[in-house]
């Protein structure tokens, strides 16, 4: 159907923007609205189809059909009455959802008042964990206190130290870690107690969720035996990004190096699991890989009682553990392997080289007192110091080497090996 659009039709006579008729009287010389064949065609078949389309014929003689569709068709009845049934429907959905929506208010009040109590139940806290990725922030003055340590900290609970290491001054340390905070990013504070007694160093390189390598910095290196303190170094990761934090050390002069610490942020994410939903935030998962120490780890060493080391060959070869004074060895021994009814256990050792020509003419020429220990199944290793490896025969004297293990501390005393030794004293001869 459409409005009529003859050429005097009355603009905004219905309404704005509907057109219609008028007398147009108060216009001088203008005629009323004209009809159109079009206008007057389109009112006729949208009354004509009302009777049609209901199944009933144009009756010319019939002044009364569209009243008789209208007011009697069971049709047309239906759908007033399913109309009417509609409104009232949609009545009661807007007093339902009026209802749902001041009891929704009702409630999220409670929990926010709920929440902001002196004594919250942990599950409305920190709800940003439902994120896929937390940002996690820290600064140089971050606490390093437990409650915010994330080194293997799992959302609930698992936090430790990233090193925890005591190393004795005839050992060395090389330890790498791996930091991976699944769905967490951002910065994180590295702080570790460094005591090397030594020579000591750590590095933090970063990488993507790809494994490139972002960063690779040397944050500490020392050499001393007098430095005590707390090396702090802040570092940033990626979504899915992790790090590599490696620690090398070695003390020296009779003492113990001493590495402690972990990494920390200011507010470490946690699980948030309410009913019917699961969010965990594995922060700091991690690994550790490529960790190497000499600490009593004599398994790159032969089980030969008496060895030496061959550079050319890159071996370590065997010394006859039966030589004697006039059937001495032709090599100067590097090595001496014991084995101790004794499980990881600290040793005093004390080694002396010593002349001699006949059965009862021994002179000492050097003693020392070593440190070692036994490693698990009781077996330890002790290295001639190398100033101990020569020593000067003008004579073509042979040269005798003495070693003997203690279970206490021990005083040096040159040509007099102490009482009291575990399995004896042990000695080979040899000539160079």
């Amino acid at each position: 159907m459409e409005r009529i659009a003859t050429v005097n039709a009355r603009a905004n006579v219905n309404g704005a923007g509907k057109t219609g008729f008028h007398a147009n009287d108060d216009l001088s010389g203008q005629d009323a609205t004209y009809l159109s064949p079009r206008w007057l065609n389109a009112f006729q078949e949208e009354l004509c189809n009302i009777i049609e389309m209901n199944g009933v014929a144009l009756d010319p003689n019939s002044r009364k059909q569209l009243y008789d569709v209208i007011a009697t068709n069971e049709t047309v009845m239906a759908l007033a009455e399913a109309m009417e049934n509609r409104i009232h429907n949609l009545e009661l959905i807007s007093a339902t959802k009026s209802a749902l929506d001041q009891a929704v208010s009702y409630l999220l009040s409670n929990i926010a008042q709920h929440k902001n109590g002196a004594n919250p139940h942990p599950q409305y806290l920190l709800a940003t964990t439902f994120s896929d990725h937390l940002l996690m922030t820290a600064n140089l003055n971050t606490a390093t206190s437990d409650t915010h340590r994330v080194f293997g900290w799992d959302g609930e609970s698992g936090d430790r130290s990233i090193f925890d290491k005591s190393i004795r001054w005839w050992n060395w340390h090389d330890e790498e870690v791996t930091f991976k905070p699944w769905r967490s990013y951002g910065t994180f504070l590295l702080s570790i107690f460094c005591q090397p007694e030594g020579k000591a160093w750590l590095t933090v390189r970063t990488y993507s969720k790809d494994d490139i390598l972002l960063s690779d910095n040397e944050i500490w290196h020392e050499e001393s035996t007098s430095y005590a303190q707390d090396v702090k170094h802040v570092f940033q990761l990626e979504k899915g990004g992790y790090a590599k934090i490696r620690l090398w050390g070695q003390p020296w002069n009779d003492a113990y190096a001493f590495f402690k610490g972990s990494i920390y942020v200011e507010d470490r994410a946690k699980s948030f699991m309410p009913v019917g939903y699961t969010s965990r935030v594995d922060a700091a998962n991690f690994n550790e890989n490529s960790t190497q120490s000499n600490n009593n780890d004599y398994s790159p060493f032969p089980a030969f009682e008496w060895f030496y080391y061959n550079a050319d060959t890159d071996q370590y070869l065997q010394l006859s553990s039966i030589s004697t004074l006039e059937a001495p060895v032709n090599k100067v021994p590097h090595f001496h392997r014991k084995s101790l009814a004794l499980i990881n256990t600290d040793l005093w050792v004390v080694v002396e080289v010593g002349t001699q020509t006949l059965s009862d003419n021994y002179t000492a020429v050097s003693q020392q007192i070593l440190r070692a220990g036994t490693d698990g199944n009781g077996i330890a290793i002790t290295q001639i110091p190398l100033s101990m490896r020569n020593v000067n025969t003008p004579n073509n004297e042979t040269v005798v080497y003495k070693v003997a293990y203690y279970s206490s501390e021990q005083t040096q005393s040159l040509g007099t090996m102490p009482v009291g030794s575990l399995g004896g004293i042990n000695t080979i001869y040899c000539r160079s």
